[in-house]
């Protein structure tokens, strides 16, 4: 809604002019208000519709996101069935698609034939993709070693079940490698890294070979290997390491 123009505002360096605008002043602004009340009112109308706006974008973001979710898990099921050739450094002569491999605790489906599948190698050559392998929470309640695939599948792993204090020893860090962790039950979920590797965050780095743990229900946190050591990110909660 527009907004009349006020006219000129009376000056003491203009006396001759003072009173006429003064008077001229005073009576534009009756309609001002009148339509600067009518501006907040439409302002605060469209804020509002902007908000569900919003609102309404996020959750069709958060349906955005599902469907990629199902999308990689129907991609997964397929290397389950004839896709799936097995592992590549079995594989032999030519290669058409569509042709999914496992390697380096991954699975990789081919983007274009091959006349020869161990030219072009998962994870270096562009003619692979990866595919990303979702799982759900899963729990460990005694000691143990993580597997390559745990590393690499998105997995989210927690002590359910556990009814004492458990250890989880890392692989090697390795590309791609990336596990959440989410303490469930009041008992200490600890993850140890392996040979001189370190557990990191931000400016913080703990010892080779050393750890970190949290007995504190609903602590979670994610560990990457970022080249050089396991960096957490998306810390939530109480986490302790190298006691």
């Amino acid at each position: 809604m527009p907004i009349t123009t006020l006219p000129p505002a009376p000056s003491r360096a203009e006396p001759s002019t003072f009173s006429d605008r003064g008077d001229a002043l005073l009576g534009a602004l009756a309609v001002f208000v009148t339509e600067a009340n009518a501006l907040e009112v439409n302002v605060n109308a469209k804020e509002v519709q902007t908000n569900a706006d919003v609102v309404t974008t996020a959750a069709d973001v958060v349906l955005t996101h599902a469907d990629v979710i199902l999308t990689n898990a129907d991609v997964v099921t397929a290397t389950s069935t004839a896709n799936y050739k097995g592992s590549w450094a079995d594989q032999a002569g030519a290669a058409a698609v569509p042709y999914a491999v496992s390697h380096l605790g991954m699975y990789w489906q081919l983007t274009s034939n091959l006349a020869d599948v161990t030219l072009k190698t998962p994870g270096t050559d562009p003619e692979w993709i990866k595919l990303l392998i979702y799982s759900d929470l899963t729990a460990k309640t005694g000691d143990a070693t993580l597997t390559a695939v745990e590393l690499l599948g998105n997995v989210v792993i927690t002590n359910t079940g556990a009814g004492a204090a458990i250890n989880l020893t890392l692989q090697a860090g390795a590309a791609d490698y990336s596990i959440e962790f989410e303490a469930t039950v009041a008992q200490y979920l600890k993850v140890t890294a392996a040979g001189a590797n370190t557990i990191g965050y931000g400016a913080t780095a703990g010892a080779a070979g050393g750890y970190v743990r949290s007995n504190v229900i609903g602590t979670r946190w994610k560990m990457t290997w970022n080249g050089a050591r396991w960096s957490i990110s998306d810390l939530i909660g109480i986490l302790n390491y190298d006691e």
